[in-house]
């Protein structure tokens, strides 16, 4: 009976090896994987290559993963889990939000510039459909996180060689038809990547900050190798868009809190690893003279520690500089009843043009419905993250509900469906990894 509890102790132990030992196959799967993230992560318009003006990639991606789950796999419910109760809440609550917005469209009627209703109904089909597919197409969290972590990689290596050498980077911008929009950033200072510009592309990248959070606090033994890896991402984010800067100290503030959680004293460790980092492309950036280079690159950081939080980020955020386009409306009959536009002037005479999400919302819904709209988005959000009991997952999570807040506030934000999809399609693999534990655990002792 020992031996035979020895045997299988062994055999148990042979499958683990093999599972983490990665092959041919496996890796080129996780290149293709990665390849489909990207697509997703980084939205372009298909039109350029004769396709209908409906067809981006982010579509293109949810379509390829359905079909993968439609032919390799299966669609299944999701189980009964509680990340799939809140999961199911949001769903309920924004079909609400979807027939309030088709009441909106019927009454009041469509206006100029862009309705809500377009935007909830691309919210369930990328955001609510999206969460689900990505817990099929992949099997498991890890997986997911690899993929998000090679495509926002790659993007950061996009980031610095259009900055290095802007001729391939308006190539790339013709070949994709983004070269209009991107060369007037350029002139006004800002640095692009592929299909990621700006403060809605940053944000795009954040995911990959998440991977690295999970990989530092889940493998201490290479935790060195994921600092340095988060870095280039901050770096290579913060060179389009400040906002990269800020979520990056959030991520560094819950990678020390949760680097403390999972073993005492390790916090601190990841954080002089941090700053090991720091002097030394500091002192890189003193011994070869790359001082000029460097400011160049981060001209709207400098404008920023130049001018203040408020003159250089809050006061243009909320109109209040000379020139500004911002028209936010003042809280009035038809803004609590809503409008249905989220930027432009509605079929009532409303005029929005802000680009926080939380004030493009309050105008399309109405004041009451984008209060439970958001209580909605953020209090489920917030829910299933609370009651997670690994701490690396945990604080992981914490660190994406910080996304989704810093995200609408900057920009119209979770209504394009990227982060929902990633944040619930965490939780349910993660759901998904603890079920199938489980049922292994169980066989294990029964057969012992």
């Amino acid at each position: 009976m020992e031996n035979t509890f020895i045997n299988k102790k062994e055999e148990n132990a042979l499958q683990d090896v093999r599972k983490k030992t990665p092959t041919v196959v496996s890796v080129v799967e996780i290149l293709l994987k990665s390849f489909v993230v990207f697509l997703f992560l980084f939205e372009f318009n298909c039109s350029v290559f004769g396709l209908p003006t409906f067809v981006t990639t982010r579509r293109v991606a949810v379509g390829i993963m359905f079909l993968h789950v439609l032919l390799c796999s299966s669609l299944k419910r999701t189980p009964r889990t509680t990340s799939a109760t809140y999961y199911k809440k949001i769903i309920l609550l924004q079909a609400l939000m979807l027939a309030y917005a088709a009441i909106l469209l019927i009454v009041i009627g469509r206006g100029s510039g862009e309705h809500v209703f377009n935007r909830i109904a691309t919210f369930f089909l990328v955001g609510i459909f999206g969460a689900y597919i990505i817990s099929r197409y992949f099997s498991s969290l890890e997986e997911l996180m690899k993929t998000l972590l090679i495509a926002c990689l790659v993007q950061a290596f996009f980031i610095v060689l259009f900055a290095l050498v802007p001729t391939i980077g308006d190539r790339v911008d013709r070949f994709i038809g983004l070269y209009e929009g991107n060369a007037s950033l350029n002139r006004r200072g800002y640095l692009t990547g592929f299909a990621c510009s700006a403060a809605p592309g940053m944000l795009c990248m954040v995911p990959g900050f998440a991977a690295c959070i999970y990989f530092i606090l889940k493998r201490p033994n290479k935790e060195f190798f994921f600092v340095a890896l988060f870095s280039v991402l901050v770096f290579a984010a913060t060179m389009i868009a400040r906002t990269g800067l800020v979520i990056g100290l959030i991520g560094l503030f819950l990678i020390w809190l949760g680097g403390g959680k999972t073993k005492k004293g390790r916090g601190i460790k990841i954080l002089l690893m941090f700053l090991g980092i720091f002097l030394f492309g500091f002192t890189f950036i003193v011994v070869f003279g790359l001082g000029d280079k460097i400011t160049s690159l981060f001209n709207r950081v400098v404008d920023l520690l130049r001018e203040g939080l408020w003159g250089d980020f809050f006061a243009a955020y909320f109109g209040q500089v000379a020139g500004s386009k911002t028209v936010i409306p003042p809280i009035s009959l038809e803004t609590i009843v809503g409008t249905g536009i989220l930027s432009g002037t509605s079929a009532n005479g409303v005029t929005v043009n802000v680009d926080g999400g939380f004030v493009r919302v309050y105008t399309a819904l109405g004041l009451p419905m984008a209060i439970i709209s958001y209580l909605s988005l953020f209090g489920n959000s917030i829910q299933a993250a609370r009651k997670l009991s690994d701490p690396v997952f945990k604080y992981t999570m914490i660190f994406m509900v910080a996304y989704l807040f810093v995200g609408e506030f900057k920009e119209f934000f979770l209504y394009n469906g990227l982060a929902i999809a990633t944040f619930f399609g965490m939780l349910l693999l993660y759901d998904k990894d603890s079920i199938k534990k489980e049922r292994e655990r169980k066989l294990l002792n029964a057969e012992i």
